[in-house]
């Protein structure tokens, strides 16, 4: 290539030349896959992972994984044909090294087998009875399939935001809401991403090698803006739950006491000079602070209506998404050193992070500070 200027010749610029040669070595990556070896095993491995990121689709990942567990684990292959393909992502990509002859470590091999083994656990169906003789309708079934063609939008959405990097202007509970979709239904659309926010938590976390190398294409501001998408996503699906009850007649029901509530609540009793208050005092309490130790981010839940925060399993209920907000600690001795209404509430609004919505899980990296 030449480029005229003022009426002359000029040589291939820096510019074009670097260009040219980015050109040529996406169209290399995209023509070769990486053979995985052992005597450069870390690197090959990398790059084997950057390859069928840019170049192999979810569904050929999939497939993968179902081919390698009716090779090795043909009993397992029903349930785990059931699972969505956002369960296999870099495990598939194991798979398909081992199945094509390569070396990989022993314990990548086993990873994939316990990822496996975890996804056929969680996606059985226990097979109908023989001497079944009625005809009988399951519910169940009939709201997971209404579930799976309602949440494509949302599928549509996260798609745009993984081609993109920018965050659709979209809404899940406006979504839902158009819809007209029942609380059964939007519970299950808001567990299909349940796995998701795991894998992008542990990705953000650095606790998982494979997922951090899944996820390398995404800067690490990208990929806490997806754990906000997805986030909202569920929380949206939470709180549709919670006001399509509120339009039924709501069903008598023997009240649990407060113990009975937070019975299974798993929560950390101390971490240092930090104690948590007695859970028990969370039902009914109208604003509760929470400090998730591993994380360092503090959390306000204030309750959605006079009759108070509450608790089911190990989850916050009853919190009102627009007034209740969490924020990563740059300096948690700074903040946690009083806990009174005023100082709290002052030293939220003091913070310069980014406030997102909790999703009211409390797990036993949680310390519960104070409850009014």
């Amino acid at each position: 290539m030449t480029i005229y200027y003022y009426g002359g010749l000029n040589p291939m610029s820096t510019v074009l030349k670097k260009k040219v040669k980015q050109q040529k070595l996406i169209s290399a990556i995209k023509e070769i896959e990486p053979v995985i070896t052992k005597d450069d095993y870390e690197s090959s491995l990398h790059r084997a992972f950057n390859y069928h990121n840019y170049n192999t689709p979810n569904k050929k990942l999939k497939d993968w994984a179902v081919l390698y567990t009716k090779k090795n684990f043909p009993k397992l292959v029903s349930a785990v044909s059931k699972a969505p393909e956002w369960e296999f992502t870099t495990y598939a990509v194991i798979a398909h090294h081992l199945l094509k002859g390569q070396y990989i470590a022993p314990e990548e091999s086993q990873r994939l087998n316990d990822r496996l083994q975890s996804i056929a656990a969680r996606y059985s169906i226990a097979e109908e009875k023989a001497t079944e003789t009625k005809l009988v309708v399951d519910i169940q079934k009939r709201i997971y399939d209404t579930a799976v063609v309602l949440s494509d939008e949302i599928d549509y959405q996260i798609d745009a935001f993984l081609k993109t990097k920018i965050v659709p202007d979209f809404s899940a509970m406006a979504y839902l809401r158009s819809k007209e979709v029942s609380g059964p239904v939007a519970k299950k659309i808001g567990e299909f991403y349940e796995g998701w926010l795991y894998e992008v938590e542990e990705a953000l976390a650095g606790t998982d090698e494979d997922l951090v190398d899944g996820y390398s294409n995404f800067t690490k501001t990208q990929l806490k803006k997806f754990y906000k998408f997805i986030e909202d996503i569920i929380n949206d699906c939470k709180q549709f739950v919670v006001s399509s009850k509120g339009a039924r007649k709501p069903r008598v029901r023997k009240q649990k006491s407060p113990l009975q509530l937070v019975a299974r609540m798993k929560y950390m009793k101390e971490d240092g000079d930090l104690k948590s208050v007695n859970p028990v005092d969370l039902i009914g309490s109208k604003e509760a602070w929470i400090y998730n130790t591993k994380y360092k981010k503090l959390m306000k839940y204030a309750s959605a209506d006079n009759s108070g925060l509450s608790v089911k399993g190990t989850t916050l209920i009853n919190y009102s998404t627009v007034d209740s907000v969490g924020k990563t600690l740059r300096k948690p001795e700074e903040v946690l050193q009083n806990f009174t209404r005023k100082w709290l509430n002052d030293s939220l609004k003091k913070l310069k992070t980014k406030a997102s919505t909790p999703n009211g899980r409390v797990n036993q990296d949680c310390i519960i500070l104070k409850v009014f």
